[in-house]
């Protein structure tokens, strides 16, 4: 499957999202120990359009100015997240060859102990940005959540586990959420159907009992093979996936 991505992104129009409040939830308990820690929220950028739709970049929406705060080629899985100062911030989404024309502008207000995505991705043959809260509060979370994002053009993949035998059989830009997962070890394994027949096997692992929310991204590497990667949401806290 193959898209027209410099054309597209030149017709694309030039978005306008209000502002996003991204705060921590009321309720957490805090922990002694952050008191001693600077008070920074979090953003992490993953750019998941193909090759040719070249390299993104977030930046700043100041007069005169293009300072960029973070950016992404495509099919950046391991983007993960940089500490940010809380602040409100005017956010624009370029492609990184042309700073000066917007694809999207952003209003972030960011707290502190927030954690944000910014997801760059395929919807309909035509690119979407989104702006996503990972933040959840941990001492509430008694069990697991995994967000499978399918993300490889023309390919059928589906996930099981080893904990639960339902298949989960996904077309290209499906999102499915798993909830209520036990909070140990879980792996997943996963099968993709190429178009030209082949399939291709895969496996990771995700350790819930140390990152309660994370995130399969069902991808293609820069030379188009198979190659998912799992990513924690909304903390650094992980066991690396099996290769």
């Amino acid at each position: 499957m193959t898209f027209s991505f410099f054309k597209w992104l030149t017709l694309s129009l030039i978005l306008s999202a209000g502002p996003v409040l991204a705060q921590a939830p009321a309720s957490a308990t805090p922990d002694p120990a952050d008191a001693k820690k600077p008070k920074e929220g979090f953003v992490r950028f993953w750019n998941m359009l193909p090759k040719a739709a070249g390299e993104l970049s977030l930046v700043y929406d100041s007069a005169g100015e293009t300072t960029t705060l973070l950016s992404a080629a495509p099919n950046n899985y391991y983007a993960g997240y940089t500490p940010i100062k809380p602040g409100r911030y005017a956010l624009r989404m370029v492609r990184s060859a042309d700073p000066k024309t917007s694809l999207k502008t952003f209003d972030l207000i960011l707290r502190a102990n927030v954690y944000v995505t910014f997801y760059a991705h395929v919807v309909d043959g035509a690119m979407a940005v989104e702006m996503l809260d990972d933040t959840y509060d941990r001492t509430k979370a008694d069990t697991g959540s995994l967000t499978i994002r399918h993300l490889y053009p023309g390919v059928k993949v589906t996930v099981h586990s080893d904990t639960d035998p339902t298949v989960q059989a996904l077309e290209f830009g499906e999102v499915k959420k798993l909830d209520g997962l036990p909070l140990k070890t879980i792996f997943f394994q996963m099968e993709a159907s190429l178009p030209d027949g082949q399939v291709k096997k895969w496996a990771t692992e995700v350790n819930f009992s140390g990152c309660r929310h994370a995130s399969l991204l069902l991808i293609q590497d820069p030379y188009g093979r198979f190659r998912p990667r799992a990513s924690p949401d909304g903390q650094t806290e992980f066991t690396a996936p099996v290769e």
